[in-house]
């Protein structure tokens, strides 16, 4: 039996190389997403990304992995630490007039109940995450400060 895949696709009004440098790089995350990201645009390097009480269950959240390839305009995957087994995170990115579109695709979740349970909450956190980004890029707008209960 083949592994869960779980995909998403947007399309974001801006040029490739833009969307390219802002989801290859710590700083680029950080602006839209996380409240630390550390990326190292490599085969190889390091990437590591932190939530501190994020959203209306103040959740405080650390996940790494490590690049897997990179091709500059075209394609950024690396390794992601969350559920039982090892995952692979690849976005792809295929210029469509004066935009992107972004292609996500995280491979690795086996048919196991454990796996299957983090698959989708993978599945609707990358589509949250793909909007996020597009609201960023195209209208500045990030997701704000969530006060405690």
């Amino acid at each position: 039996m083949n592994d869960l895949i779980v995909k998403h696709r947007v399309y974001v009004d801006a040029s490739v190389s833009k969307i390219f440098s802002l989801l290859t790089s710590g700083e680029g995350w950080s602006r839209w997403f996380t409240q630390h990201a550390h990326v190292e645009p490599k085969v190889g390097g390091a990437i590591r990304f932190e939530w501190h009480n994020m959203g209306p269950d103040q959740v405080t959240i650390k996940d790494q992995g490590h690049v897997t390839e990179v091709v500059k305009d075209q394609k950024f995957a690396f390794t992601w630490e969350v559920g039982k087994h090892p995952t692979t995170v690849t976005l792809s990115f295929e210029p469509r007039s004066n935009g992107c579109v972004i292609d996500v695709q995280v491979t690795g979740y086996k048919f196991e109940r454990d796996d299957v349970e983090v698959a989708l909450n993978v599945a609707a956190s990358w589509g949250e995450t793909m909007t996020l980004f597009k609201f960023y890029v195209e209208r500045g707008l990030v997701y704000g400060f969530v006060p405690p209960a």
